[in-house]
């Protein structure tokens, strides 16, 4: 278990300690979060809730969650 030092969404999207929000629009979201959920993350209801990242986290568990905010992020951008 890796205790979290910073944000490891920083820079996928917008981020302020362990908070942040994706900016996905509401349809986006709610693929990104079933998605998200299919890997056992849970989300908040709507992109406009932001999400906390866990203060401890194994680097291994959180790679394939990475992986798909990535890839919704550059929908973002």
């Amino acid at each position: 278990m890796k205790k979290r030092m910073d944000n490891p969404l920083a820079g996928v999207f917008e981020t302020r300690g362990p908070y942040g929000l994706t900016g996905l629009s509401p349809a986006r979201y709610e693929a990104f979060a079933l998605e998200a959920l299919s890997l056992k993350v849970v989300l908040p209801p709507t992109a406009d809730v932001p999400f906390i990242i866990p203060g401890e986290y194994a680097k291994g568990d959180v790679r394939p969650f990475l992986e798909l905010a990535g890839r919704y992020a550059i929908a973002v951008r």
